[in-house]
């Protein structure tokens, strides 16, 4: 069993545009004009960039999925914490938070802060699905529940016991 993590805000500003950009593409198939193809190409993008980020957590550990997925075993996370997330990120990342602070100005240019999980072997792991904030705003307490769970999660697999289990009671205590 395991507990999936997405990018709930980021889908939430992005996924309804890429999906108005497929739609509007939809419409002008009969319509020879190449913006249409543009803007349905749009909207692939921005709709893969707000769907694929995720984080897993397993009974063996985390599998972190931005561009590519690295898995991280218990045993091997040194700790965890909300940090800045652009230096750990890949140069893709990286051209999209610089194309948006272009566009937005300074308020874009607030560093995307979310969960850095430290390893022992792999240096920092940038959860990108885990984010405190978004183009300069903010979106909510996401990122610290996220941290509460992992961390948890983390204690429970160091005592033996089972990490699922451990976010799965500290829900049912924060819910009551």
């Amino acid at each position: 069993m395991q507990l999936v993590y997405r990018a709930r805000v980021v889908r939430r500003l992005w996924l309804p545009f890429g999906v108005v950009m497929l739609a509007v593409t939809a419409l002008g198939i009969g319509i020879s004009d190449s913006i249409f193809t543009g803007l349905g190409a749009l909207g692939l993008v921005v709709s893969a960039y707000a769907s694929w980020p995720v984080m897993r957590l397993t009974a063996d550990g985390l599998i972190i999925r931005n561009l590519r997925s690295v898995s991280v075993a218990w045993a091997d996370v040194r700790s965890l914490e909300l940090g800045v997330q652009m230096p750990f990120l890949g140069m893709a990342s990286q051209e999209l938070h610089r194309y948006g602070t272009n566009l937005r100005g300074r308020k874009a240019a607030a560093p995307n802060v979310g969960l850095l999980v430290q390893t022992k072997d792999n240096g920092t792991q940038a959860a990108l699905a885990i984010r405190r904030n978004v183009l300069g705003q903010e979106i909510g307490d996401y990122a610290q529940q996220v941290l509460a769970e992992v961390t948890a999660a983390r204690q429970a697999a160091r005592r033996g016991g089972d990490p699922i289990a451990a976010v799965k009671a500290l829900r049912e205590s924060a819910a009551t």
